[in-house]
Parts: C-alpha cells; sequence; structure tokens
C-alpha cells in the first residue's frame, strides 16, 4: 500500500494535519515518516496518502526530504533549538505583618546606632585635630 517517497497526511495525533513523507517501512508495519512531521515510526491507520510521490532513498537524511517537498511547493518549518530551561523558581514565605514591623524597628534600630557612632567618631577626631 505505502512505497518509500509517498508523501502523506498525518490524520491523528498532535502532528495531525501536517504532511510527511515515508522514509522506511518498518518489520512491524509501521512507517518511518518525516517532513513537516516529528522524525517517527506511525502507524499507518493514522495516515492518509496525498497521491503525491517524491524520490528520495531509503533512510534519507532530514534535510533529504526537506529539500523534495519544496520541489513539490511544500513548506516545511526549520526545526528549533531545544529550549534553554534556567533554575526552578522557588517559593518564598510570606512574612507576616508583625515581623515586618519588628524588622522595621531593628532597622530603626540600627540606623540610630550607626548614626550615634558617627558623632562620638567626629567628635573624636575634632579633639584629636
Amino acid at each position: 500500500m505505502f512505497k518509500i517517497g509517498d508523501v502523506c497526511l498525518k490524520i491523528a495525533g498532535r502532528d495531525a494535519g501536517l504532511v510527511g513523507v515515508v522514509v522506511k517501512i518498518e518489520e512491524n508495519g509501521y512507517l518511518l515518516l518525516d517532513g513537516q512531521v516529528r522524525r517517527r515510526a506511525v502507524n499507518p491507520i493514522h495516515v492518509e496518502p496525498i497521491g503525491r510521490n517524491v524520490k528520495i532513498k531509503e533512510n534519507a537524511t532530514h534535510e533529504e526530504v526537506v529539500e523534495a517537498l519544496k520541489k513539490l511547493g511544500i513548506e516545511v518549518k526549520p526545526r528549533g533549538e531545544p529550549k534553554q530551561h534556567g533554575p526552578r523558581p522557588r517559593k518564598q514565605r510570606k512574612i507576616s505583618k508583625k515581623k515586618e514591623e519588628k524588622e522595621r524597628e531593628k532597622k530603626k534600630v540600627v540606623e540610630k546606632q550607626e548614626k550615634e557612632e558617627q558623632k562620638t567618631t567626629e567628635k573624636q577626631e575634632e579633639k584629636e585635630g
């Protein structure tokens, strides 16, 4: 029923509606498709032949399949590079209002202490100099 080089339309799965070319017929009856679809083995029940054929050899590369489909006027999007995943975002605990107020008070106390230290160092410098 299918031959190497047959142009087919996938009718099931996540690649449904996309065009592919039969690159190899496997022993278990599955077809190896490539083209607009991801290169993978497909059940022939999930594929519909369009009636066109391209001349490619068995186990042809993706580039060869793309060139053959371009001759038929079928555009194949270039495959992108895989996404670079960053570090997983970590949840931060919510701080209660009481804790926030305590932290603000601590900051105020620390700022007052720093100001006092600056004043004392300035007074000491004036006495020495």
